[in-house]
């Protein structure tokens, strides 16, 4: 459950339960508006109002095993165990990006403090080739670029872009050929996206 308690440590008498599917609960934060707590079995953050009643949940994939969060007021910050990795979502959900504690001593990651701001770091541009998303150009990537290149998958913006390897402004058998001469080592990749005027 939630307990109330005054900022001196005094119980309030005021406290609530938390949904039945909300059972391992690892953290919790507020806006002043509503409670967000963060559970590490189901992978999920419940938001609940001042007065306990639940609101509705989001799950928090790709994190797997959830053991922190926070909030600015903007954003929803959740910190995983398992990837090490804080990922941040929108306040209702929406997964908007994520950082590595690649810092020594940051190995499996459990909490995080409510601070008054949070500026992550400039993320690291995603590599050209990397059609997923996963940070790392490998063979599922290519996949894409074969499911793209028979109409299987529409792409976005951003997969036209990084997969456009050959850069001829669309994605086709050679980017594929490129991608997978790339992935076991026989070229590098190094720009991508449409040719340059």
């Amino acid at each position: 459950g939630v307990f109330r308690y005054s900022l001196s440590g005094v119980f309030q008498n005021d406290s609530f339960s938390l949904d039945v599917e909300n059972s391992h609960a690892e953290g919790i934060t507020t806006d002043g508006n509503s409670l967000w707590v963060v559970d590490k079995d189901v992978g999920k953050v419940f938001r609940y109002s001042l007065g306990g009643s639940q609101l509705d949940s989001f799950g928090v994939a790709p994190a797997t095993h959830p053991e922190g969060i926070t909030t600015d007021g903007a954003s929803i910050w959740v910190v995983d165990k398992d990837t090490d990795k804080i990922y941040r979502f929108g306040m209702a959900g929406t997964l908007l990006g994520s950082f590595g504690l690649e810092l020594p001593g940051n190995g499996k990651a459990g909490g995080l403090s409510t601070p008054f701001s949070i500026v992550p770091p400039t993320p690291t541009p995603t590599p050209c080739g990397d059609i997923n998303g996963d940070e790392d150009v490998n063979v599922f990537d290519a996949i894409i670029a074969l499911q793209i290149i028979v109409g299987l998958v529409e792409p976005t913006e951003t997969q036209l872009t990084l997969g456009d390897v050959v850069r001829d402004g669309t994605i086709n058998v050679f980017d594929a050929i490129l991608l997978l001469q790339h992935i076991v080592g026989l070229t590098e990749i190094t720009d991508c996206g449409p040719p340059v005027p």
